[in-house]
């Protein structure tokens, strides 16, 4: 019992986020601890700490969808208490922008106008650009559940079509075959 006791005193559990996870950070005060991170135009001062984490266990769905103009369009459904907690990042954020950080890179620092309450929100990859979530593994997993998902319920819908179009056929046969005149 007492190594184990030691063992946790020396290793403390800690919650860290993964390298695929989205960081949303805040731009940088003048009262904030800042760090630099790197972005297509350079680096970006931002604060150091973020505001919060958003990673597979944080959400009920990710899909990958098409926007309007046929531009791929990430699709996220987050757990009630996480919208909460990007309500409210995005509410500190009207007038700026939140920077979404992957590893050490932003891949995306959308302006917010106003705050989100929605569960769902939509992150579009931009003109010409190749998606950010395309080389994050559960990204690609979630989509790929949410896929087969559909095409499991499509197939039920084939086989019950079959099924009605066979009693169909069946019918049409007695009736012209199988009466008696």
């Amino acid at each position: 019992m007492r190594k184990m006791f030691l063992f946790l005193t020396i290793f403390p559990v800690v919650c860290f986020a993964s390298e695929y996870d989205f960081k949303l950070h805040l731009p940088c005060g003048q009262n904030d601890v800042c760090a630099q991170f790197d972005s297509e135009s350079g680096p970006v001062s931002l604060r150091k700490e973020p505001e919060m984490v958003i990673g597979e266990v944080n959400l009920i769905s990710a899909d990958i969808n098409q926007d309007k103009f046929g531009r791929p369009e990430l699709n996220l459904q987050m757990k009630p208490e996480v919208a909460k907690q990007f309500t409210a990042v995005t509410e500190k954020a009207i007038g700026s922008s939140i920077a979404i950080v992957v590893g050490t890179k932003i891949v995306s620092q959308p302006s917010v106008m106003q705050k989100i309450e929605s569960e769902s929100v939509r992150v579009s990859s931009g003109m010409g650009k190749e998606p950010f979530w395309s080389n994050i593994p559960w990204i690609k997993s979630k989509a790929a559940e949410k896929r087969n998902a559909i095409g499991e319920e499509n197939n039920r819908s084939l086989m019950i079509y079959a099924g009605i179009g066979f009693a169909l056929l069946l019918a049409a046969l007695w009736f012209v075959f199988g009466r008696k005149k």
